[in-house]
């Protein structure tokens, strides 16, 4: 475990446009989206993960 007093948004900022914040957890490459159904993306390597409620307006716009 590494801790630093940055947050995750923080290291988003610094990310190539297509890493995307999705959760407050998560950041994802949006290249590698399969499928999104409700509030889970489903990335190419089968890894299913949640879209967080202050994420998602961004997330549907993205597409």
């Amino acid at each position: 475990m590494i801790l630093t007093p940055k947050t995750l948004s923080d290291f988003a900022e610094k990310l190539p446009s297509n890493f995307l914040q999705i959760h407050k957890s998560f950041i994802i490459n949006f290249d590698k989206i399969k499928l999104i159904d409700g509030n889970l993306i489903t990335l190419n390597k089968d890894l299913k993960v949640p879209i967080g409620k202050s994420f998602r307006k961004s997330v549907l716009a993205r597409i």
